[in-house]
């Protein structure tokens, strides 16, 4: 019997049929576990770019101030012959635990010692190394006015450093050193710690906790890349957090008094106390796009302040300092101004450059050659100026 007709392209297609593989379902629980997988090993790639970018820049993955860190007297402290080095900065702390070349703990005879107290923005935490800190640069500069007299500048200063600590750092370390002048040059902590109370007062701190803000508290301590997207991206999330307009007018009471304390103990001690406004990025004249891109570290700091009411911190607290000054005949630097507010003298809306810090030294070798303060120190000492002093530099005065 012969084939019916067709026959062979029914055999053609049922070869066709057998010979294509199958095509296998993939669950879904496997594509979750895939997704799953791929995600975790780009968030490690990106993790490992991070720390590799960190080592880098700044010698460490983690924090530097942890890389320099100890604890004496129970609060924080330089460890001595600590360093850390990377291609944006150079820390060296010298055998003492004070950031700088090595010097004498016991003052040599004839010598004026200044130390300079405060957090990160007199310790210079962005400055490319010790020689760009302007606590060293305000030594290269007296010494070159005084050249026939021996003059110290000593960087006793801490990052991380509220009043309080700057306080007990004096107390303990730096009076030992038997400062001629201390300058004492922060702000920045202590208003954001004083913010906070105000916000908890008001009930913004309960909210914020809930959410509004981009926090991830244990991941942001373990994780370098939960850090970079925490500090750049959490002032878009923090737009819903309550945020006061105006800062009480109480507010710097405590630390006013704290500066009381820390005069106190320089007078005890014989010491000449130069305070100081604190100069900040922002200013009342910028476009407010401008203000706002150079306040965001504070803004992030200080996330239940909008900018207005930053700058307006930022003010009362000058303000407060400079009454104190005035209402005790203490030396009060004023010129904050003549650091401008930009990218070249600034790192963020506080800490200086190596740029921002040389014009900070500018600014009190300025003050300190307007307000004769080493004719001072001399004169106590019953020294005649022109035993050791130059000719002022015209441009000084």
């Amino acid at each position: 019997m012969s084939p019916s007709k067709g026959a062979p392209d029914a055999i053609v297609e049922s070869y066709a049929a057998v010979s294509q593989p199958r095509r296998r379902k993939i669950s879904t629980t496997r594509k979750l576990a895939y997704t799953s997988f791929c995600t975790v090993l780009v968030l490690f790639m990106l993790e490992g770019a991070v720390r590799l970018r960190a080592w880098h820049r700044f010698g460490t993955t983690g924090h530097v101030v942890d890389k320099i860190r100890m604890w004496e007297h129970n609060f924080p402290v330089p460890r001595p012959n600590a360093s850390v080095k990377g291609s944006m900065c150079d820390i060296r702390i010298n055998s003492l635990g004070f950031r700088g070349d090595e010097f004498l703990a016991e003052k040599p005879p004839g010598c004026i010692r200044i130390a300079a107290i405060g957090a990160s923005t007199t310790f210079c935490i962005h400055a490319s190394s010790n020689q760009h800190t302007w606590p060293h640069r305000l030594q290269e500069m007296l010494r070159s006015e005084y050249p026939n007299q021996t003059i110290e500048v000593v960087n006793a200063a801490f990052p991380g450093y509220r009043i309080e600590t700057s306080k007990r750092n004096l107390e303990h370390r730096v009076l030992q050193l038997q400062p001629d002048v201390v300058i004492y040059y922060e702000a920045s902590n202590d208003i954001t710690a004083d913010i906070d109370k105000v916000a908890e007062a008001h009930g913004l701190v309960a909210s914020d906790n809930k959410g509004a803000g981009f926090r991830f508290g244990f991941l942001a301590r373990h994780s370098s890349l939960v850090r970079l997207l925490n500090v750049n991206f959490s002032n878009f999330f923090q737009r819903q957090t309550g945020k006061l307009s105006t800062v009480p007018a109480s507010m710097p009471q405590h630390f006013v008094e704290q500066i009381a304390a820390i005069h106190a103990l320089c007078r005890d001690n014989d010491s000449k106390l130069v305070l100081s406004a604190f100069v900040t990025k922002m200013r009342r004249d910028q476009p407010p796009d401008e203000q706002m891109r150079n306040a965001a570290f504070s803004l992030y700091y200080m996330r239940y302040l909008t900018i207005e009411a930053v700058m307006d911190a930022f003010d009362l607290y000058n303000a407060a300092v400079y009454d104190y000054a005035s209402q005790n005949q203490l030396p009060f630097c004023a010129d904050g101004d003549s650091i401008p507010g930009d990218d070249l003298h600034f790192v963020d809306s506080i800490h200086f450059s190596d740029k921002g810090a040389e014009k900070m030294a500018e600014r009190f070798f300025k003050f300190f050659v307007q307000e004769r303060l080493i004719e001072q120190v001399l004169a106590g000492r019953g020294t005649r100026p022109s035993d050791a002093t130059a000719t002022l530099s015209p441009g000084a005065n």
